[in-house]
């Protein structure tokens, strides 16, 4: 496999030779897979370092965190739920004065109040995506009817449904592919993993330019939202605690079980050992930092599915 690099948005403490939150998430996920014994494959590890960068660009959009995760409510004070429930009241307004909202509404209004729930961070993980899409790639956006749950997804036609990769910028963990998903295992059922809508590169380049007009729009009508917004911060809004979620990890339990196994039997530690630090290079650590950086891919490695494990976001 190739050096997957460092990149533009690694942070200012990874620059120094530590790997980041979201390195380490996609490290760990290339690391469990090996030890797994089904090893990632070099076009669908290029796709999952890309789809990582996609998540870390929707976490830092949406800065205020989930509107229904008890974590991300804790820490901004309730704030997060507020901003939500904000872009609901003022798009009920928008409806009953004849606005047609569509998607590229829903991907504005999440940026402007720079929060969501899981339906939201699956709009604008699919938007923020699209300037990487491929020919022959789609990026879907992902609905569990009966879990009310939504995500993105990267698929090609043709190709089994098992390898789309998963952009899940709600859940707890990086881009992993679909067979290893809570969501989107081998024993999911077509009709609980719906596509809402898809975008090839053509069709994306005009969702991207019908997007910039809906941002525009909402400029205008900005301090309407943060009124609205600062009414239910007044009024102690907070949701409905059936509303509520934990932090839900993106990897499903049988998967993180069998890794598990492999990192406890002392059998494997030198096998271990050594795979993490070829993954460590192949992710760019320099050598002052490799074991360091190798450690930490184990140690995630070992406790795939722990929470929370997301790197903290801007306003939280």
């Amino acid at each position: 496999m190739r050096n997957l690099g460092l990149n533009s948005h690694d942070s200012a403490h990874e620059w120094q030779g530590v790997f980041s939150t979201d390195r380490k998430q996609l490290g760990a996920y290339l690391l469990a897979r090996y030890l797994d014994g089904r090893e990632v494959s070099e076009s669908h590890a290029q796709s999952l370092a890309e789809a990582s960068e996609t998540l870390k660009d929707t976490r830092d959009a949406l800065s205020f965190g989930r509107g229904n995760v008890d974590a991300d409510l804790e820490l901004t004070q309730g704030e997060s739920g507020q901003r939500v429930a904000a872009s609901r009241v003022v798009n009920q307004r928008l409806k009953e004065s004849g606005a047609k909202l569509g998607t590229s509404h829903t991907v504005a209004m999440a940026e402007l109040v720079k929060a969501g729930l899981c339906s939201e961070h699956g709009d604008v993980a699919v938007h923020r995506h699209i300037p990487k899409l491929k020919t022959g790639e789609q990026i879907h956006k992902i609905a569990a009817p009966r879990s009310d749950h939504g995500w993105a997804e990267l698929r090609r036609p043709g190709s089994p449904k098992e390898n789309a990769i998963v952009i899940d910028a709600w859940a707890e963990g990086g881009p992993i592919l679909a067979e290893d998903g809570s969501y989107t295992h081998r024993h999911i059922s077509d009709d609980a993993r719906v596509s809402r809508y898809a975008y090839g590169p053509a069709l994306g380049r005009r969702a991207l330019a019908s997007l910039e007009k809906s941002r525009a729009q909402l400029s205008n009508i900005a301090v309407s939202v943060e009124s609205a917004r600062s009414e239910l911060s007044d009024n102690g809004y907070w949701p409905e605690s059936e509303r509520i979620w934990s932090p839900e990890p993106v990897i499903e339990s049988g998967f993180a079980q069998r890794v598990q196994a492999q990192c406890e039997d002392s059998k494997n530690a030198e096998r271990n050992w050594s795979a993490a630090m070829r993954i460590a290079r192949q992710l760019g650590s320099p050598e002052e930092t490799l074991e360091k950086n190798a450690r930490s891919l184990l140690e995630l490695a070992s406790d795939l599915r722990q929470v929370p494990q997301n790197a903290r976001r801007p306003n939280v």
